[in-house]
Formats: C-alpha cells, sequence, structure tokens
C-alpha cells in the first residue's frame, strides 16, 4: 500500500504503549516550543544584526560630517556654524531692503479711491506699477543683486 498520509492516531499509540499516555502530546507540545524559540531567536537576531548596521552608519555618516566640517575649517580659518550665522544675517539684511515697501506704497498709491468691487489696477494692466528698474530708492548693490549686473 501506498505511502498517502501521515497517521498521528498511529504513532500516537505506539509512543502511549512505550512511554506511557500523554507522553506523545506532551512530545509534540514541546518540539512546538522549540520550533518557536528557535525561530523567535533568528528572527531577533536578525533583527539586532539590522539595528546594529544602522547605528554603524549613523555612526559613519557623522564622522564623515565632522571631517567634513573640520576640514571645511581648516581650509578657511572659520566654522560652519559663523558661517550658517552669516547667511542668516545676510538673509535678515536683505528682507529688510525697500523693495517691498516700494511695491505696496506704489500699488497703495495707484488703488487710492479705488472702491473694493473693482479690480485692482494692477490686475487690469500690469504693467503699471513702476518697474524696480526705476526705483530711485535702490542702491546700485540691491539693483546688482535682483538683475544680475
Amino acid at each position: 500500500m501506498p505511502y498517502n498520509e501521515f497517521d498521528p492516531k498511529k504513532y500516537k499509540r505506539i509512543f502511549d504503549n512505550m512511554y506511557g499516555s500523554g507522553k506523545f502530546d506532551a512530545g509534540m507540545s514541546q518540539a512546538r516550543e522549540v520550533g518557536k524559540t528557535t525561530a523567535q531567536a533568528e528572527f531577533e537576531k536578525d533583527m539586532y544584526a539590522k539595528r546594529l548596521k544602522d547605528a554603524q552608519d549613523a555612526a559613519m555618516a557623522a564622522a564623515e560630517a565632522a571631517q567634513a566640517e573640520t576640514d571645511y575649517q581648516d581650509e578657511t580659518g572659520q566654522s560652519v556654524d559663523d558661517l550658517v550665522s552669516e547667511f542668516r544675517k545676510d538673509k535678515e539684511e536683505s528682507s529688510r531692503s525697500g523693495i517691498s515697501s516700494y511695491y505696496n506704497n506704489q500699488t497703495k498709491q495707484l488703488n487710492k479711491g479705488r472702491s473694493l468691487a473693482r479690480k485692482p489696477v494692477e490686475e487690469i494692466f500690469p504693467g503699471a506699477v513702476p518697474s524696480l528698474r526705476d526705483n530711485p530708492n535702490l542702491n546700485a548693490w540691491e539693483k546688482m543683486k535682483l538683475f544680475g549686473g
């Protein structure tokens, strides 16, 4: 007769006769537990290896960034923090220029006396607001920054 399927009842009966009743179920339960803990250990080992690799990568990136910062500081004599504060100061100074206030003043003057129901002048005539090139309040540096020349 060909082998069709595993018959646990047959082997349970044999095992119980050899070792006593209930030993087959206890052995199967213990085998399941061993398999489960082995799988959990493998999973935890893989997770630990992944966390370790991520930590090593982060440490390597931090070391590279620190090395790049010290190289920059050696070349220029200026720290990155100084460079960042200088950039922020320049940005703050450029935002204080009179460009936005110039546009606001010009549009207010052109829209003076118009009702709120009507469209603003700059929507009707796009060139109605004078060009920045004609602004007498801009110094040469601001014009060069705006127009690239």
